[in-house]
């Protein structure tokens, strides 16, 4: 199990599942997910992540949640965010990381895995943005 430092609000738990493989589970700051095992073939993923939006407003994302963790040759995290900035966001010892958005602004759109030497090894979308009304 990983944790993060905020009072243990949100974690990521591992298990084994069918062929040995490592499957993971989230909990969220208002939600958890069941274990999920990565489809076959994707193995090879470098980032496993969960995501978590909300508002104040129906139609309308003005926070999020995004934890997850990473491949062992992955040396940084960066998340793209709604209004264009690029943030990195640190790893923990168990190569996991979380991000928290409290504004639209800052409501991550994609999160980049990077290798050596700053070697992009995988982009990913993240699942919300800010709608306007």
């Amino acid at each position: 199990m990983t944790r993060d430092s905020s009072n243990g609000r949100a974690a990521i738990y591992s298990a084994r599942g069918p062929g040995d493989m490592i499957c993971f589970a989230a909990r969220m700051p208002t939600s958890l997910s069941s274990f999920t095992c990565p489809a076959e073939g994707a193995g090879n993923q470098a980032l496993v992540f969960y995501t978590e939006f909300g508002g104040e407003e129906q139609n309308v994302v003005s926070h999020a949640s995004l934890l997850g963790v990473t491949r062992s040759d992955v040396e940084r995290i960066a998340v793209e965010t709604e209004d264009g900035r690029v943030l990195t966001v640190p790893l923990n010892r168990w190569r996991a990381f979380r991000y928290e958005a409290g504004a639209a602004p800052d409501v991550p759109v994609r999160i980049r895995a990077y290798g050596e030497g700053g070697a992009v090894i995988e982009t990913a979308t993240v699942g919300a943005t800010p709608l306007e009304n």
